[in-house]
């Protein structure tokens, strides 16, 4: 195999020792197309080298349908998806049961949504999952505990019954795109392809979908970033200067805006030129991302406080945060599933020979 072209862990590939060195390779496509989003920099520089060649980047976060809320009196002028409290009311306000539209369209279930959402929300909240340093845990924390709390109490709390979609805890990853893009939910938090599939089909909820910032916590938090997709040129590869030139082929201009115009709203430049390209920036989608895109310092995700980290991705990979809201919802003490989820978290940095506490 000579090219991969995915969002794959760069730490991995590294540890592993299986794809090439292409600092020059990104060197000299700098000099080409500006700098790179800060996106690709945290996750993708590694060592002192790049993993991967940034290909492009992808929108997403929360999507709201703005007129079901604008009729309600919502909108995001005037913050009314600024903070999760603002949120959440507004989520049960919009919603009309006896309709089939519910305003909150989020699930906690084991899937890469669920655990986007719990992890989010903890972080908001003050919540980490590592100190500064990325060798200590510190999920077991007040923050934690009041964010596990704040986010249970959506699922749970008669008050918000009607704000929430039967079933919503047994959803996969395709199920909040399905029922947005079928008018039955108002709010979601989704990769740009949700949007983008909307405008390809011609359904109407594209045209009154907007993309949101992620929602403050009590802390006033908004930490947000984007996820790339790369080129990676394999070790031991026989076809390495055709790969390159594959790459490189995909970056020209032409190449670029196709890619942009087939999947317009969820593409978006990962290189700073094409930030300024006319198909960039007559798209609402991609500018309302751009400052995510440069977001500095760079978000690090999961492993917020700390650096980034095989342990860290390990523990996302685990499913520890759904496992932990799961049990919560099952009706275990909040404050005893934090505990369990940072014993759990504790070993596993252990296991990847971080001190873990």
């Amino acid at each position: 195999m000579d090219i991969i072209m995915r969002d794959l862990s760069a730490r991995k590939l590294n540890f592993f020792d299986l794809t090439r060195d292409v600092s020059n390779n990104v060197k000299a496509l700098e000099i080409k197309y500006g700098a790179v989003n800060t996106g690709a920099r945290a996750s993708h520089f590694v060592e002192g080298k790049w993993i991967g060649v940034p290909y492009y980047d992808r929108s997403g976060n929360y999507w709201v349908r703005e007129d079901k809320f604008g009729s309600a009196g919502f909108s995001i002028e005037k913050g009314s998806f600024d903070t999760w409290d603002s949120l959440r009311e507004a989520c049960l306000a919009v919603s009309r049961p006896s309709e089939n539209f519910y305003g909150w369209g989020m699930t906690t279930n084991r899937s890469g949504d669920g655990e986007s959402l719990v992890q989010t929300v903890m972080q908001q909240f003050g919540g980490a999952l590592a100190d500064e340093t990325g060798e200590k845990v510190t999920l077991y924390s007040p923050e934690t505990i009041d964010a596990m709390q704040w986010l249970a109490d959506c699922y749970l709390d008669r008050k918000y019954q009607d704000m929430v979609p039967p079933g919503v805890n047994a959803w996969n990853d395709l199920s909040n795109n399905e029922a947005y893009l079928a008018g039955v939910i108002g709010f979601t938090s989704n990769a740009g392809t949700i949007f983008a599939k909307a405008k390809f089909d011609g359904n109407p909820v594209g045209d009154v979908t907007m993309l949101v910032p992620v929602p403050m916590g009590p802390l006033g938090l908004r930490l947000q970033g984007s996820a790339l997709h790369y080129h990676y040129y394999m070790k031991g590869s026989q076809n390495y200067e055709a790969a390159a030139s594959l790459s490189e082929y995909l970056l020209t201009e032409q190449q670029q805006s196709a890619i942009l115009n087939i999947s317009f709203g969820y593409v978006v430049p990962a290189w700073a030129k094409y930030w300024d390209h006319p198909d960039v920036t007559r798209n609402r989608i991609a500018m309302a991302f751009k400052k995510v895109a440069f977001n500095e310092p760079p978000f690090q995700g999961i492993a917020w406080r700390g650096p980034l980290s095989e342990a860290a991705e390990a523990v996302n990979d685990s499913n520890v945060m759904t496992d932990m809201m799961g049990e919560i919802l099952g009706g275990k003490r909040v404050d005893l599933a934090v505990r369990d989820a940072h014993v759990r978290s504790v070993q596993i940095y252990k296991d990847f020979g971080k001190k873990g506490e």
